[in-house]
């Protein structure tokens, strides 16, 4: 089942986007992307750029595992044909149906919904091609922007803290 859900979902699309399987080509968005102190302000750290080439080639490797631990999109904007932004499901937990998520995109493209949109095509994907029933979302008490794009791609807010929000929207029938 998942192989060849994976299969299926190698791209997803959306009125204004392109959610691309992660592959070789997306090494210079996503190491751009976790070193850039504006896009990582409200994450862990800015990485080095050493240390993000080796997550990008885990994170491939991880892709690959039989079920897969993580799966990336890089999400495109239709109209420019330009990669705008990274969508991870982490810790993939298969037998409970479960998985993390999580949204990073270029500067450039905050404010204009994409986030939102790539969240909402993510719920459809796990429920209906992947089996997945329960997302499950961290942001930062700070950032306000993706408070907002979970609250209208549907999820709730569970829990916070001082240091994060956890966000889950059950997929099961979407």
């Amino acid at each position: 089942m998942i192989a060849s859900a994976l299969l299926e979902t190698s791209c997803l699309s959306t009125h204004r986007l392109t959610l691309r399987r992660l592959s070789k080509v997306d090494q210079r968005l996503y190491v751009g992307l976790h070193t850039n102190p504006n896009v990582m302000r409200y994450n862990d750290k800015v990485w080095a750029a050493d240390k993000a080439l080796r997550s990008f080639h885990f994170a491939l490797n991880q892709q690959q595992q039989s079920p897969p631990k993580t799966l990336m999109w890089g999400v495109h904007h239709n109209q420019s044909n330009t990669a705008i932004g990274l969508l991870a499901f982490y810790q993939l937990d298969w037998p409970n149906k479960r998985t993390c998520l999580g949204v990073l995109l270029k500067p450039d493209a905050w404010g204009c919904g994409y986030a939102t949109e790539a969240l909402t095509a993510a719920s459809v994907v796990t429920s209906k091609t992947l089996g997945l029933e329960h997302l499950v979302g961290f942001c930062h008490p700070d950032n306000r922007a993706m408070q907002h794009c979970f609250g209208k791609a549907g999820y709730q807010l569970q829990s916070a803290n001082d240091n994060a929000q956890r966000w889950e929207i059950e997929t099961q029938g979407q």
